[in-house]
């Protein structure tokens, strides 16, 4: 279980950040995180276009891929969920109606209390996108998934891949900064591991997407030299990317 004092300095993270959080999406943010952001979204809206129903975003942020997944479907319903309330009033702009019928409900909860929501539908879609980094507790991430989605519903997840040398280096630094109470608790999976999560709770995985160099504090290290490598070879790396997209669908029970 997620301890209570790293769940809190998850939320007072995500709200430090919701301000300029969106700034990662804009076209004119150069530089290499902000062209992973980008890319993240064009993938994920791709991978999901024509779907239906009611769409639960997990972790909405300030609701730029959520909107972009609402607007490359057609949803009855939309529930924006995030831990942080910055976030959520950011996202309350961000996202809009795609049809006059369209229902949207912003929700301000820890994750793993969301089915205590009144009123919740059987979803057709869940996004988990830059959330499990944050949480872990990926068995019981699927779990709460199985029970949210309807059968043959369809989850997104994105992770930074674990077995990457980088991604090494990247936990050594962030282990450290954990240890002297100046970040909350980084986790890091492979995609196995995920997909194996998922397979455990009837899901079966119908596609993995990975993309970006992914070089830990590369626009830190590198400057410009970061926004020029990811701008080039981002949407390119689908073998060895460090991060992934990958799309799960719930097995009829």
């Amino acid at each position: 279980m997620q301890a209570a004092g790293d769940q809190n300095r998850v939320t007072e993270f995500f709200e430090v950040h919701s301000e300029n959080y969106g700034d990662f999406f804009k076209e004119d943010t150069r530089t290499g995180a902000s062209e992973m952001f980008r890319t993240r979204l064009a993938i994920v809206a791709g991978l999901l276009a024509g779907k239906t129903g009611a769409l639960l975003d997990c972790a909405t942020g300030t609701g730029e891929i959520t909107q972009a997944v609402n607007a490359s479907g057609r949803y009855d319903q939309l529930w924006a969920n995030d831990v942080s309330a910055g976030m959520l009033r950011a996202a309350s702009q961000s996202i809009q109606p795609t049809h006059e019928a369209e229902v949207l409900r912003f929700i301000n909860r820890d994750i793993f209390t969301i089915e205590e929501e009144p009123g919740l539908p059987a979803f057709d879609v869940i996004l988990c996108l830059g959330l499990i980094a944050h949480v872990g507790r990926l068995d019981d991430l699927f779990a709460s998934f199985a029970r949210l989605l309807g059968p043959g519903g369809t989850v997104a997840m994105q992770t930074t891949v674990a077995d990457q040398l980088w991604v090494r280096v990247a936990r050594m630094v962030n282990n450290r900064r954990v240890a002297a109470g100046k970040l909350h608790q980084i986790h890091y999976f492979d995609i196995p591991s995920i997909e194996a999560a998922a397979a455990k709770a009837g899901f079966r995985t119908v596609a993995v997407r990975r993309f970006g160099v992914a070089l830990p504090f590369g626009d830190k290290l590198l400057g410009r030299l970061n926004h020029w490598v990811e701008s080039r070879f981002a949407r390119g790396a689908t073998r060895h990317g460090g991060d992934a997209v990958l799309i799960f669908e719930r097995k009829p029970a």
